[in-house]
């Protein structure tokens, strides 16, 4: 929207510039036709950079799936608290783990930078600043 007010004010300030004279009808139907095609393209331009396809959502999609397997499968970060799980001998004596702790706090950290990660790198270009 930016755009097309400049490209109002850049006209407006051609006919103040311009020497002094009467404009005709068909100066301004020139000028007023020119105006027409400059928004029109500007109006296009800026749609199409907002447009968001299926296709790079489900490519944000694929990175943000692969890049959970990547934290789970690779991971530095505990995400089972191993202390805190409780162990009980059933039928056979076999031992069956009756609970276990999960750190929530380090899954949602890494699960957020996956996302704000992609979201950048595919979406970045959509984004105001």
């Amino acid at each position: 929207m930016e755009k097309i007010n400049d490209l109002f004010d850049q006209e407006v300030t051609r006919v103040l510039d311009a020497f002094p004279s009467v404009y005709t009808k068909d100066d301004v139907v020139t000028l007023l036709s020119k105006l027409r095609t400059n928004v029109l393209f500007a109006y296009d331009a800026d749609k199409q950079a907002t447009e968001l396809s299926t296709d790079d959502f489900v490519s944000f999609l694929d990175n943000v799936k692969d890049g959970v397997e990547r934290m789970f499968n690779l991971c530095n970060v505990e995400y089972v608290d191993y202390d805190s799980a409780e162990f009980s001998i059933d039928y056979n004596n076999r031992i069956t783990i009756e609970n276990v702790d999960i750190n929530y706090d380090s899954v949602t950290e890494g699960l957020t930078e996956i996302v704000e990660t992609q979201f950048q790198e595919t979406f970045g270009n959509l984004i105001k600043k």
